[in-house]
């Protein structure tokens, strides 16, 4: 569910879902793509306490408390992985499966500048090798006013996370789930309103170029 991405090496990452007892365990594989044998697999359960997650237990039911959505291939061969319930994104050592960094949620290894925290979030990808986009849905529950996509910059060395720019729909769309953000070759920003049926196009600048609804 959720992500199937091809990577330049000619391999595919997938997200899955485990019941293991009382809880959802959330995982990833990268498989090759001509053989579809298994090149390696992850498992949040072990790498990432329960207690980290912002969700809530509803009843008897198993409880999701990772709920990955989005992996993608960093520039220096780690995973980049997006979980919605803990409001975090994580660096996985592709070799040990070690989790490097937290960036943002209860246990963040950045300081979060102003403007850049999220939550419920979807699509984390890397750009550069400074700079990561997502969407930040904000909401089921509502912690914010409205969505948003975001440029963030990525100070490894200082640990540091800054606002490089959060695009907002003109009207003020708050999501409940999905989302997205592309970045096109002409340097625009296409972003998916998820569970709102919209989508804007905006200029690198953060005009607005296009914005258009399903019906």
């Amino acid at each position: 569910e959720h992500e199937f991405a091809i990577t330049p090496r000619n391999t595919a990452l997938i997200t899955f879902y485990q019941r293991r007892g009382s809880l959802i365990d959330s995982g990833l594989q990268e498989l090759d793509i001509a053989t579809g044998r298994v090149l390696f697999e992850w498992h949040a359960l072990g790498h990432v306490a329960v207690a980290e997650s912002y969700a809530k237990r509803r009843g008897s039911a198993p409880f999701d408390y990772f709920h990955i959505n989005s992996v993608g291939l960093g520039l220096d061969g780690n995973l980049l992985v997006s979980a919605r319930n803990t409001h975090a994104l994580y660096d996985i050592d592709r070799r040990t499966g070690a989790v490097v960094w937290r960036l943002g949620g209860k246990k963040s290894d950045f300081a979060m500048g102003p403007g850049t925290t999220f939550a419920w979030q979807h699509n984390a990808r890397w750009r550069t090798p400074t700079t990561i986009s997502l969407f930040d849905n904000g909401a089921a529950p509502a912690v914010e006013k409205q969505s948003r996509a975001l440029f963030l910059r990525v100070d490894s060395n200082r640990r540091k996370v800054t606002l490089i720019r959060a695009y907002s729909s003109p009207r003020h769309l708050l999501s409940g789930s999905q989302g997205n953000m592309q970045v096109l070759p002409d340097g625009h920003v296409f972003v998916g309103w998820g569970a709102e049926p919209w989508f804007t196009e905006f200029a690198a600048g953060g005009e607005v170029v296009f914005d258009g609804h399903f019906i």
